[in-house]
């Protein structure tokens, strides 16, 4: 009976000892990991998709309309033109202009299609660059329809990230031309 002790001892303490070589190992082994590993420090900067509009003034007549991309990606930008006969004080009349009768639109920028009430620009916009001119000059004709309203148009911008294009296409229901 004591031969089977002894039998059974020594492989339990073989088996002990390099259970605690490898302890001693594994935890010096970590500890000098993070004494001399430099922390990775993960930069995440997220995009932001924004659009400022550029255009002129002059009397009756609001001309070379364009977009600047003043985000930090990549994006498609889509316009509305908003037309009304407004007074002073921002009353709306309530007939709309109509086009040809009452003002007249010209120049669309070759680089935009009008689908629907919006106008698409078909290129990506990148950061801090612009769109072409959407267009050229609008100018009220004829008489105003009531006294102290005049013809007023506002131009409304949106912007979306340009990847993934799905993005696009699900948001606004638009296709670009470059996405395949």
């Amino acid at each position: 009976a004591k031969r089977r002790r002894l039998r059974w001892s020594k492989p339990f303490a073989v088996l002990a000892c390099v259970a605690v070589l490898l302890t001693g190992f594994v935890g010096s082994s970590l500890a000098w990991l993070m004494d001399n590993t430099d922390p990775v420090v993960n930069e995440f900067t997220p995009g932001k998709v924004s659009t400022s509009i550029n255009e002129n003034m002059n009397g009756n007549t609001k001309s070379n309309v364009s977009f600047t991309n003043t985000g930090n990606v990549p994006a498609y930008i889509r316009a509305k033109l908003v037309i009304t006969w407004q007074d002073g004080s921002g009353n709306v009349y309530g007939q709309a202009p109509v086009l040809g009768d009452d003002y007249t639109m010209s120049g669309l920028g070759s680089d935009w299609v009008q689908s629907g009430d919006y106008y698409y620009y078909t290129a990506v916009v990148q950061p801090g660059g612009a769109t072409g001119v959407l267009f050229s000059s609008i100018t009220q004709k004829g008489e105003n329809p009531a006294e102290d309203y005049t013809l007023h148009v506002e131009v409304l911008a949106e912007s979306i990230q340009s990847e993934p294009v799905k993005a696009v296409i699900d948001a606004w229901g638009w296709t670009p031309y470059d996405a395949g």
